[in-house]
């Protein structure tokens, strides 16, 4: 048995550049939103990330950030678990192509042995910002 050509019955013209509109409206959507956080040049790399127990149940983080984009980083702020702190960079900001090592105590309880979803976000002075999530073995 062949195959059948079934055409375009039952669509109007009408339809079909509705369809038509509202796939170029959706693609120009997702682009723009992939260009904007690209364009934001609020960029970074994480490096060294450790989770250490501290005695009594909480943590301490360490890494190295690296301003990689073309704007400064004024603060970080790491998420782990439902822990929020926020890391003002030393001498108000972290430069482009510069680096600066973090250490952060966190209070909640951590098991050694457990891996975290560690996420850090960096701001501009102008509100832009990039994040990234890294998962880390305390």
């Amino acid at each position: 048995m062949g195959c059948v050509n079934v055409g375009w019955r039952g669509v109007t013209t009408t339809q079909v550049a509705a369809v038509a509109a509202a796939s170029a409206v959706m693609i120009l959507s997702l682009t723009a939103m992939f260009a904007a956080d690209w364009l934001s040049n609020t960029l970074m790399s994480i490096g060294n990330v450790e989770l250490t127990k501290s005695m009594g149940g909480g943590a301490v983080l360490t890494g190295t950030v690296k301003n990689t984009g073309s704007k400064p980083i004024e603060r970080l702020v790491i998420t782990v678990g439902n822990e929020r702190v926020t890391v003002n960079m030393p001498g108000g900001s972290l430069q482009p192509g510069m680096s600066t090592s973090i250490m952060v105590r966190l209070n909640g309880w951590f098991v050694a042995g457990n891996i975290y979803a560690v996420t850090f976000e960096a701001y501009s002075p102008d509100g832009d910002s990039y994040a990234i999530t890294v998962n880390v073995k305390c």
